[in-house]
């Protein structure tokens, strides 16, 4: 079967072959959560999925880096010693996914209940038995230091940059929903924490080099824009971003190519064109857009719990796409299906509102 005879017009049909199976993948996949995430527990299932493969991947990577050698025989000794990149080559998409993790443990840590009759720093599990919750606090902080660390250790300013973002949009959120008052305490000890423990050297490097590089970038979406001028609205065809770049890049560039744009969406305009793009933002936009309606609107802690975790995931996402292409690699287009798929299933199921949850209390007390 040819991409010509199913009507596709590319300048590479044999990667937007490709592309296709793999688009109709990530639309089953969508389905298949969709259809799965119908309940809080499947949520934590997932939640906890998510942030355990993060940490593997944290792990796996600062062994290598603390360790300088390689735990794996072909792994260049040069990555296992500068940076942690975990099992990717890329250290921004390695750090990506990271990113996304941290949202379920973050707005754990933050969104935390105060319940009537109970004394400061106790909650009621099931059977109403008053727990300390100082245990999963200091997990909670524990797992936030190792995935953030794992960014700055990647030396990933697009993943620096997407966690900022995404961090500041959350805060935006809780300040401005009823019930909710934001302490700075806790994030202020995990920045105080991750800041003695692994230090800032590796990102400060980085973001010194970051006026050169931004050069060659530049110039990069520059002639990907004026390639967009030539056919805006169908694109150049799915997957076929390398060859079209390499046929009629700018003479500015001399003999270089790129397999991807490092911006998702100049990328998928030029692939796709405007209307692809109009197809992937509706998918997106209509989940993110109910998910803020009923986090303001929804009187469940749980329920805006899940929203805000999901919704920090989303926007790290689609931050780090305007300055990478994180959408390239399958295993973190899966990651952000699933928290999408959480999101919207957030919206949707019932909660009862807990008799005894009288506020929100963001933070640590």
């Amino acid at each position: 079967l040819q991409a010509q005879q199913l009507g596709i017009d590319s300048v590479d049909p044999y990667q937007s072959h490709i592309a296709l199976y793999r688009g109709l993948g990530y639309i089953v996949t969508w389905l298949l959560f969709m259809s799965l995430f119908d309940s809080d527990f499947r949520f934590r299932l997932v939640a906890g999925v998510i942030t355990l493969t993060a940490l593997a991947q944290v792990v796996f990577g600062m062994l290598n880096y603390y360790g300088e050698t390689s735990v794996i025989g072909w792994m260049p000794t040069h990555y296992a010693v500068h940076r942690v990149t975990g099992t990717y080559v890329n250290r921004n998409f390695f750090a990506n996914l990271l990113v996304m993790a941290t949202g379920f443990s973050l707005v754990w840590l933050m969104a935390r209940r105060r319940y009537e009759g109970y004394s400061p720093g106790l909650a009621p599990t099931g059977n109403g038995v008053p727990v300390s919750p100082v245990p999963m606090i200091t997990a909670a902080l524990v797992i936030l230091g190792l995935l953030f660390g794992g960014v700055l250790l990647s030396g990933s300013r697009g993943g620096l940059l997407s966690a900022t973002l995404a961090a500041v949009l959350l805060l935006v959120l809780m300040s401005t929903m009823k019930g909710i008052r934001v302490s700075w305490r806790p994030l202020g000890f995990l920045f105080v924490a991750i800041a003695a423990v692994f230090g800032f050297g590796l990102m400060q490097l980085r973001l010194g080099r970051l006026g050169a590089d931004s050069i060659g970038r530049l110039e990069q979406w520059r002639s990907t824009m004026g390639m967009i001028d030539l056919r805006p609205w169908t694109g150049y065809g799915a997957g076929a971003y390398e060859t079209a770049f390499r046929n009629r890049q700018s003479g500015d560039l001399g003999p270089l190519t790129y397999n991807h744009a490092h911006n998702d969406f100049l990328q998928l305009i030029l692939e796709q064109g405007v209307v692809g793009l109009l197809l992937v933002a509706v998918v997106i936009l209509i989940p993110v857009l109910n998910g803020l309606w009923r986090a303001f609107d929804s009187r469940s802690v749980r329920r805006r719990r899940w929203i805000l975790a999901s919704l920090y995931g989303v926007s790290a996402m689609l931050f780090h796409a305007m300055v990478d292409s994180p959408s390239t690699v399958p295993a973190n287009i899966w990651i952000f299906i699933a928290i999408l798929a959480v999101l919207a299933s957030a919206t949707t199921i019932e909660y009862r509102r807990d008799v005894k949850e009288a506020s929100t209390s963001i933070g640590a007390e």
